[in-house]
């Protein structure tokens, strides 16, 4: 459970139901259950601990080292409708939201509105503008009361200068990256080294013309890589990969060409190019639509489909990614992490921060008949914003949401990579009380079609190449074999262990696992599952600490 901190108070309890629910822990009755999302803050209402009220939030980010920023209006008791960037930069996203940047006068140039903020290491990047339009366009770039780029100044030694700014984002290093307009059209800038990434008028090899837009794109958490989806030739969006054509299967991910025939779609082209994000290896996952036969929308990770969207009633949108490669997908009021549910429109709400489900809360419908859900990934946990009924309050309401559920171990062995090119990537899903029993093993990039199962045991080892396996075994000790919940790996690579905490196989029988016990896990399966060359390999190695 949570502990609860001062400033994530209760948002209705007043002393005397300080009292009553004082009371109530101390009595005889069973617990509530755990809840699956903290509310942690509700449009129309006050901020637990301020006197701000939350008007609405967008532009929802997360830190590459922790934490989430985002856009929001607040109304105060000297102002109404006020632009501000809120979040919580703590590494582990325990906290609640805080505001962190009003509107002021920095360097000259006075702040009338907030958005596209992001943040590392403590630093917050955001964009300003000085006008007051509905519609607004940034003037300015900043982090924290530094004015690093205005409307105007010259962009590095390349004799252009800044028009309007539409992104800023912050990576290890000091590393600084800014999409906007110029003299010479949109581009992508690393402000830190005075590199242009790449710009309207671009050349782009295999497409007919030059770039016409850069539209959206992302840096890889580390800074090393970036990834844009490009407008170029006769208006043909493209997926640039480090400047180069992203391909996929051999062939080059353009709209209106051809799709490789190793996805397995069956024969059709590229259309939309979806949402997109790039990992510290430089590989893409990204959402595009198609018309092959299959049809939809499939989101594809390396060179695999991972997910097909099959109908608006399970449209399965994605996201964002985990560490470890999890994909996460919002599907109606569901938020699906790689195929597995992981939370749906049942889903309990803690309103009290007391950890526990509050009666009266649910997923809600927004105006526009969409949950409306935007997630993402905060370092091992998923926070976000989704409409919600409020008890005592008319229609549904945005509520800015954390999910109880979280990534949980560290990794304590890397795995050798097998017949993919990748090595397998184990992670455990869920919550780390012993008493919750509710962990899951993920594992991903595994050759398809070949069978695994998990290993477990309470210590860490070192033996290569055991039995002639390409891998490594990183488990010592008495070491169990989670035989009945072996599987067959699917197509997108991947499969999951749901482990049982009471009953964790051992050689000499099942044990129940315990609050303080560390757990070592990892899983073995088959590679080239079948014929003379076939072997077998090892994942990475995690350690999980069972908690109360």
């Amino acid at each position: 459970m949570r502990p609860m901190e001062p400033h994530y108070l209760p948002r209705r309890v007043t002393a005397l139901g300080s009292l009553i629910l004082a009371l109530a822990a101390t009595s005889t009755a069973a617990a509530a259950p755990q809840a699956d999302l903290d509310l942690l803050a509700v449009s129309g209402e006050v901020l637990p601990g301020t006197a701000t009220t939350l008007v609405g939030i967008g532009d929802l980010q997360s830190g590459a080292d922790g934490g989430w920023v985002a856009r929001a209006v607040i109304d105060t008791p000297t102002s109404s409708g006020e632009s501000a960037i809120l979040g919580d930069l703590s590494s582990d996203a325990s906290h609640g939201p805080s505001v962190l940047r009003r509107p002021t006068l920095v360097a000259g140039f006075s702040q009338t509105k907030l958005g596209s903020p992001d943040f590392q290491g403590g630093q917050i990047g955001y964009l300003a503008s000085e006008d007051t339009a509905i519609l607004t366009r940034y003037q300015g770039a900043f982090i924290g009361d530094q004015l690093i780029a205005r409307q105007g100044d010259a962009i590095g030694t390349t004799g252009r200068q800044w028009g309007t700014f539409g992104r800023i984002v912050l990576r290890p290093g000091g590393r600084i990256y800014l999409r906007g307009g110029s003299t010479q059209g949109g581009l992508l800038y690393a402000q830190h080294s005075e590199t242009v990434l790449v710009s309207v008028g671009d050349p782009v090899a295999t497409m007919a013309g030059p770039i016409t837009n850069v539209g959206r794109f992302d840096i890889s958490p580390n800074g090393e890589h970036w990834a844009a989806v490009v407008t170029a030739g006769p208006g043909n969006d493209a997926i640039l990969v480090d400047g180069a054509v992203l391909m996929v299967g051999g062939a080059p991910v353009i709209e209106r060409r051809a799709i490789s025939a190793t996805l397995g779609l069956g024969t059709g082209e590229w259309l939309e190019l979806l949402s997109l994000d790039v990992d510290n290896d430089g590989r893409v996952t990204f959402q595009a639509t198609t018309n092959t036969p299959i049809g939809g929308a499939p989101t594809i990770r390396g060179d695999r489909v991972i997910q097909l969207e099959v109908g608006p009633s399970e449209a399965p949108h994605y996201q964002d990614s985990l560490p470890g490669s999890l994909a996460v997908f919002v599907s109606g009021t569901d938020l699906v992490l790689e195929d597995q549910v992981i939370a749906s429109a049942s889903a309990t709400f803690d309103a009290d921060g007391d950890g526990q489900a509050d009666a009266g809360y649910a997923i809600a419908t927004s105006t526009v008949g969409s949950p409306d859900w935007q997630v993402v990934s905060v370092s091992e946990v998923l926070v976000g914003t989704v409409f919600v009924t409020v008890p005592g309050l008319s229609g549904g309401r945005q509520g800015l949401v954390r999910l109880q559920r979280r990534l949980e171990g560290d990794v304590t062995c890397a795995g050798v990579p097998n017949s993919t090119g990748r090595a397998s990537s184990l992670t455990s899903f869920g919550r780390s009380g012993a008493n919750s029993n509710d962990l899951t093993l993920y594992c991903v990039d595994l050759p398809d079609g070949c069978t695994a199962y998990a290993i477990g045991s309470r210590q860490s080892g070192s033996a290569p190449n055991p039995g002639g396996s390409t891998g490594n075994l990183c488990l010592g000790g008495a070491i169990g074999r989670f035989l009945p919940q072996m599987f067959t790996v699917d197509q997108a690579g991947r499969g999951t262990v749901e482990l049982d905490l009471l009953a964790l196989p051992q050689p000499m029988g099942a044990v129940a696992a315990t609050a303080g016990d560390i757990w070592f896990f990892q899983v073995w399966h088959r590679d080239l599952c079948s014929g003379p060359t076939a072997t077998s390999n090892f994942s990475n190695a995690i350690s999980v600490q069972l908690t109360n």
